[in-house]
């Protein structure tokens, strides 16, 4: 595995987030979901960078209830079905 290759993850959390103020983040998605937890999805990040992300989310009280990496997809936007 290379730990340098740069990958989009989806985090699962504890409560209703609309954002954190960190740099780190700001570039994420937050979607609130009907269930009192929130979604956050990112953009390609390395190794190194995610757990940067995993301790400002640590630092702000956050509960993780989940992480998953998210494989891109390979369709267009014409290509929807």
């Amino acid at each position: 595995m290379n730990a340098n290759r740069k990958r989009s993850y989806q985090i699962l959390a504890e409560g209703t987030i609309t954002r954190i103020e960190d740099e780190r983040l700001s570039a994420w998605n937050f979607q609130a979901l009907g269930d009192g937890k929130t979604l956050m999805t990112g953009p390609q990040v390395d190794s190194s960078a995610l757990y940067g992300i995993l301790s400002a989310l640590r630092d702000s009280g956050i509960v993780l209830l989940g992480i998953k990496e998210v494989k891109p997809t390979n369709r267009s936007e014409g290509d929807r079905r």
